[in-house]
This record gives structure tokens, C-alpha cells and sequence, in this order.
């Protein structure tokens, strides 16, 4: 989220680029909002979570092999088309995270000025300015986790 959405204020003066949505990931996230709906509804949370997951991890793939950094150098219009899908897939994956992560959900759509959270696509419209853009998450040193990993293997005593 937060690379696609920094190279859109770097790249395209903070605003949502005009291009058209890539129809292989509209089919994917419409179906992701049926197939996650209906684990949810079963109660299957964790299963929801990870069917999730599993295109959050592909749309990350999607801005890698993209390359929206050498597209902006030798073919803006290209670059224009993955970063607009890629807007939209954010704001579509704040919808369907918002049971899981309500909070981090919601600035999501402060950024892209989105209305309340709902069980359906969204579309996030060209030339929208993207808002007040901030790191939702900090990655974690691994020796951290080691660190907690330990603590909690010990009842969660810390050494000191």
C-alpha cells in the first residue's frame, strides 16, 4: 500500500493516475469478496484471513514485476495503468480487511478520501489526490520477534 501510494505522490503529484483497471484483478477481488464473504459468514476467520492474504501477497508481485519505477522513465501511460490498478486494488483490500483490521482500514480510506467500509467494490476515481499518506505498519527486526519468541517461551519473563 504505502509503495504504490508514496510512487503515486512522487510520480503523479499525489494524485490517482488516469488508466484503466486491469480486468485479470477486477474478476480475482470480485470473487475474493464472495469467497471471503461466505468463510466469514461460516465463521472461518482465519481461512477468510489468509484467502486475503494470499492476494495481498500477489498484488505486491504484481507492483514488482510491474516495475512502476522503470515504467514512469520509459512509458508513462504504462505506468499511469499499474499504478491506477494498483490504487484500486488498495482500496478494495480496505474493504475487505475492515472485519480484521478496522483502524489501519480506515486510514486507508482517509488517504483515498473513500466513503464508509462496505462488502462490495470500490472504485477510487482519476486524478483524486491521495491524502495525508503515513506508514500504517513498521516492519519488525527479526531478532525481535526471536527476542519476544523467547519471552513468551518463558511465560513472558523478560531478562533485564
Amino acid at each position: 500500500m504505502n509503495r504504490s501510494l508514496a510512487f503515486a505522490g512522487k510520480s503523479f503529484e499525489s494524485r490517482v493516475p488516469a488508466g484503466s483497471m486491469n480486468e485479470d484483478w477486477k474478476s480475482a477481488l470480485t470473487e475474493l469478496y464472495r469467497k471471503a464473504g461466505v468463510l466469514i459468514e461460516d465463521g472461518h476467520l482465519k481461512e477468510a484471513l489468509e484467502l486475503i492474504f494470499a492476494h495481498v501477497r500477489r498484488a505486491n508481485k504484481y507492483f514488482d514485476e510491474q516495475k512502476p519505477w522503470i515504467q514512469v522513465k520509459q512509458n508513462r501511460e504504462a505506468c499511469a495503468h499499474t499504478l491506477f490498478t494498483c490504487v484500486q486494488i488498495i482500496a478494495n483490500f480496505a474493504q475487505l480487511l475492515h472485519p480484521f483490521l478496522p483502524f489501519s482500514c480506515d486510514k486507508i480510506r482517509t488517504f483515498l478520501s473513500l466513503g464508509e467500509p462496505g462488502w462490495h467494490w470500490t472504485d477510487v476515481p482519476a486524478g483524486r489526490t491521495v491524502h495525508k499518506l503515513e506508514l500504517l505498519f513498521e516492519r519488525i527486526d527479526l531478532s525481535r520477534i526471536e527476542e519476544e519468541t523467547k519471552a513468551l517461551g518463558r511465560g513472558g519473563e523478560r531478562e533485564h
